[in-house]
């Protein structure tokens, strides 16, 4: 039992890294790691892909959760194109955003996916703790982030959980 390393990607001033194929019937649940800078002011978000070209992009996102940065912020959210996973900043000396998810059920059908993920942005220096949910059944096969303005550069990594 344990975690596999599946796949990686890393990334210089791009405004959409991507991995497709990471996704299958190999593993039913997935451990992503993310950690990036960006050229902007921003905030982060995901969205699953199907197929090689296709990222999820209908209103079927959902996130419930909260931010801490000296206050607690609600972060429920529902309907979305994406998911929203935190904010980063470049103009401080901590330009990082850095972001874990375990991922449950990409790949099966007739199945919703569920992403629990922790992130933490440079921006106001938040943690961000929610849980995101897609209304969807479909299989996906890999995953992408984006910012919502400039580019990043960073690592994106899957692991798959062992089944014993």
């Amino acid at each position: 039992a344990g975690l596999v390393y599946v796949n990686e990607t890393s990334f210089t001033t791009n405004a959409n890294p991507f991995i497709n194929g990471c996704f299958s019937s190999t593993y039913q649940n997935y451990r992503v790691l993310i950690s990036t800078t960006s050229s902007a002011n921003t905030n982060m978000r995901l969205r699953v892909r199907s197929g090689t070209n296709t990222p999820e992009t209908g209103l079927v996102y959902d996130r419930f959760g909260f931010s801490y940065a000296g206050a607690i912020t609600n972060q429920n959210a529902q309907n979305e194109s994406s998911l929203y996973l935190g904010d980063i900043t470049s103009s401080s000396a901590q330009t990082r955003f850095v972001f874990a998810a375990d991922i449950l059920n990409p790949n099966l059908a007739n199945v919703e996916t569920h992403i629990l993920p922790i992130a933490w942005g440079s921006n106001t220096g938040a943690v961000f703790v929610m849980v995101g949910r897609i209304e969807t059944t479909t299989q996906y096969t890999g995953i992408d982030i984006y910012p919502d303005t400039g580019t990043l550069t960073g690592t994106m990594r899957v692991y798959g959980y062992r089944q014993a």
